[in-house]
This record gives C-alpha cells, structure tokens and sequence, in this order.
C-alpha cells in the first residue's frame, strides 16, 4: 500500500494534485505489474498549497474519506497515510486559516 499523487491539469482549474491510497499487484494473464486504487482522498490545486483554507478543506476531505473507509484500514495504517501526505501537503495550523474545523 502507497499514497499516489497525480497531477492533472486543465485551462479553467489549473493543475491540480489528487491524492489516492494505492495498491500493487500482478495481473494474473500476463504478470504485468499494475496499480490499483483503493481510496481517492483528496484534490488540492498546485497554486493552493500555500494556502491555509485551501490545504484544511483537503485535509478534511482526507479525514472523510478515512472515516467513511471504515475497517478497510488499521488505526495504524490510517496514521501511516496521514504522515505520508503530511509530507507533501502539510496540515494548516487552525489560527493561521481562520476557519472553524466543523467546515
């Protein structure tokens, strides 16, 4: 299991960077390694992530999606892909966004 980062782009948007929880494994007919996504987590525009509003609603459609994984995840897995996106998309502190965490 791995955090995969995408980017993509259009005129109107801008790029932007989708985070998925991600999966290897071999195709049984021909071996071929290949990558299965397991949980979308979250999109963030690359412009946004100086941002502290943008990266907390990020952030809160992470937990989200946590959340709503259910048992799909150990407590510590769930830890372990926090601290993997953190590295790439750090949380806001709550004073510097000026928004409320119930957004």
């Amino acid at each position: 299991m791995w955090i995969k980062f995408t980017r993509s782009g259009s005129k109107n948007r801008g790029t932007r960077l989708k985070a998925q929880v991600a999966k290897s494994f071999r195709c049984n007919s021909s071996r071929q390694p290949r990558c299965r996504v397991l949980l979308h987590l979250g999109t963030i525009g690359l412009q946004d992530l100086g941002d502290p509003k943008a990266r907390l609603m990020f952030w809160l459609s992470v937990e989200r999606s946590l959340e709503k994984s259910g048992n799909r995840f150990s407590d510590s897995e769930k830890a372990l892909i926090r601290s993997l996106i953190e590295k790439r998309v750090p949380r806001p502190r709550i004073a510097a966004s000026g928004l409320p965490l119930s957004v």
